[in-house]
């Protein structure tokens, strides 16, 4: 369980996971190109996003239509209950379809209460 304030970041290599935080506590997504399209959380009562979306293109170590770079986004647990971070991609690099198991991020996030 994590500690209380604590920030618990998950990215490409967390999904399909289930994480559980406290009410209070945020969870850093970071991933790691720039064609994710982020859905956010699927229940914002439970799971609230802060702010918008940081897109940073990384130009010097990618070549054009690379997708080089990272979506960063933070949640707030603000109630206790579950809800689903989620994001989509089509495209993996300029024409370049992802294979279906590259396509969807999905995190299920427990908030509990502290």
């Amino acid at each position: 369980m994590a500690q209380s304030n604590a920030t618990l970041a998950v990215s490409e290599a967390d999904n399909g996971r289930s994480i559980q935080i406290l009410r209070g506590e945020r969870v850093l997504l970071v991933l790691h190109s720039t064609y994710w399209q982020l859905e956010g959380s699927g229940a914002p009562s439970i799971l609230a996003a802060e702010g918008t979306p940081l897109i940073e293109a990384h130009r010097k170590e990618c070549v054009p239509g690379g997708g080089c770079g990272t979506i960063t986004q933070s949640f707030v647990g603000v109630a206790a209950g579950q809800a689903a971070i989620t994001a989509e991609r089509k495209v993996c690099g300029e024409a370049l379809l992802c294979p279906p198991e590259r396509r969807l991020f999905k995190v299920i996030v427990d908030v509990r209460d502290k």
